[in-house]
């Protein structure tokens, strides 16, 4: 893992340990930065002959699960929506009881509700599934290969019934796994060797493809997950940041700053169910000559503020937003003049009528938000992830909803909502991090005072900002108090006035007034009698 992340004989990036509790911990040794993240699982292929390739080498992870006695080991879990991301599932032997067997995938509501034996496979498989394919051996040898027709009212108990009857074993589900018993293998110590082996497809028969109606487990499902419901809005989990400068996106923010690498080649895929409840699907291209989104057999480009269609490394966040808003809206641009073609107003048209319902962009810490404007108890369902998403050996460029290794510190820290969870922690009893709890992505109570540690350290770092710009302005006080008083002496020796000094000169000036006012007087009662 160290290696993987950049470590090398002389030079350590990243601290690659075990905690008391055999959970892995990876510490990014670069301060300040927050761009570390990881997924991991392993696939132990059972029936690989020793030293050559076995069926596990896969480039699609989803062809894993399509393997027979392929298990897959998880180093985390979520109770993030899986999205179902492959069409063929097979199944695998209990490592010690070979009579037993499990269906390499799970039966979850798209909500994340458990499922019954009663509820109907297209509610958690699609309603564009319409047939299964039971393809495989029975118990006695045979090659088994059915197409089981499925509508709105087949069951899970249906199927199982299906598969009873055809593979001649017992089937059942329990916490939504389905699990099979070949009664044909007696109990004991020596069980012998079951020839049983099934793969189930899900197919439309309308369009006469295979669809994905199965997800794959949740700890090798990295970012084909679900946003996060709650009321009337989601949310995504993995915040969008610039490479260069290590600061959270913003509307204006262009993709290709976060990614650090042209988009030319990538594309989107958006699942989605609209605010009205419609389940669809979506596809967003970015490309040198102009980027798109297409749905519904549909094509529509994307414009710029300026009614360009914008060229794939051009597209910003509010871009992708207004293309989100419109989707799960459902108010896509119509041909309103009947041209021929999607014209600049009347895409922008459909994004003000698509504001009108919802409301989608980042948040402070660059995460994704849509808020449903009509409701207070949203339908909307919605995930969005890179088309690589499933390949091992060309990593995807953009996440949006990640299944990673849970986060314990951070350089950047939300005080009240960090509080938030450590208290969940302590109402729940959660001890530790614990991959079979009610929220296995609770760090518990040993790692919250870890980062509670951490939230002081940045407590008194702010407080000691707070003193010295405290410091400051004292001192900044009195150097004007004291620059007050000199401008006043200044002004006083420039402009001020002796009053002793003036106040004889004001009384030697009104006695000679007053001399000059009684000459004046005595002169003007004189007459010409006087004289005489």
């Amino acid at each position: 893992i160290g290696k993987e992340f950049g470590n090398t004989s002389t030079n350590k990036v990243v601290e690659v340990g075990m905690n008391a509790h055999g959970q892995i911990e990876v510490k990014d040794l670069k301060n300040g930065n927050s761009l570390l993240e990881m997924s991991l699982f392993s696939a132990v292929d059972r029936d690989a002959t020793s030293g050559t390739a076995g069926n596990a080498l896969q480039s699609d992870i989803d062809d894993l699960i399509a393997q027979k006695n392929v298990d897959i080991l998880e180093f985390s879990k979520s109770d993030f929506i899986s999205v179902n991301s492959t069409d063929t599932v097979g199944v695998k032997s209990h490592i010690y009881n070979p009579k037993e067997f499990s269906l390499n995938t799970v039966f979850k509501h798209i909500d994340g509700s458990k499922t019954k034996p009663t509820d109907t496979l297209q509610s958690f498989m699609g309603s564009n599934v319409n047939n299964l394919v039971l393809n495989g051996t029975d118990s006695a040898g045979n090659a088994v290969n059915v197409n089981f027709a499925v509508t709105n009212t087949t069951t899970i108990q249906d199927l199982l019934t299906q598969i009873d009857a055809n593979f001649s074993v017992t089937s059942r589900i329990e916490d939504e796994q389905v699990y099979i018993t070949d009664g044909s293998i007696p109990d004991g110590s020596a069980y012998g060797t079951s020839q049983f082996d099934m793969t189930l497809t899900s197919q439309d028969t309308v369009a006469g493809t295979n669809v994905n109606g199965f997800s794959t487990l949740d700890g090798m499902n990295y970012e084909r997950r679900g946003f996060v419901k709650d009321g009337n809005q989601l949310s995504g989990n993995v915040s969008q940041i610039i490479k260069d400068t290590n600061e959270y996106a913003t509307a204006n923010t262009k993709l290709s700053e976060v990614t650090g690498t042209p988009l030319d080649t990538t594309s989107l895929e958006l699942n989605y169910v609209d605010v009205f409840g419609n389940q669809n699907s979506a596809t967003i291209n970015f490309a040198t000559a102009g980027s798109t989104f297409s749905v519904n057999g549909t094509t529509y480009n994307i414009f710029d503020s300026s009614g360009t269609i914008t060229r794939a490394n051009n597209v910003t966040y509010q871009q992708l937003s207004d293309i989100m808003s419109m989707l799960v809206s459902n108010k896509l641009p119509t041909d309103s003049d009947s041209s021929g073609t999607i014209e600049f107003s009347e895409y922008n048209q459909a994004i003000t009528n698509a504001k009108g319902a919802v409301e989608v962009g980042l948040d402070y810490k660059g995460k994704f938000e849509i808020k449903d404007k009509l409701h207070s108890q949203t339908k909307i369902e919605f995930s969005m992830f890179d088309s690589n998403a499933d390949n091992s050996t060309s990593p995807s460029t953009l996440k949006f909803m990640a299944n990673d290794l849970v986060t314990i510190e951070e350089p950047k820290i939300d005080f009240y909502k960090d509080l938030d969870v450590m208290i969940e922690a302590v109402r729940s009893g959660t001890f530790r991090m614990d991959a079979n709890g009610d929220d296995p992505r609770n760090i518990g109570m040993q790692n919250s005072i870890q980062r509670l540690d951490h939230i002081m350290d940045h407590v008194t770092k702010e407080h000691t900002k707070i003193g010295s710009y405290s410091n400051a302005l004292s001192q900044a006080n009195e150097r004007s108090q004291l620059l007050s008083v000199n401008v006043q002496t200044v002004r006083s020796e420039v402009i001020d006035v002796d009053m002793g000094e003036a106040y004889m000169k004001f009384q030697q000036l009104s006695n000679s007034y007053q001399a000059m006012l009684s000459t004046v007087a005595k002169i003007n009662s004189m007459s010409l009698l006087n004289y005489m």
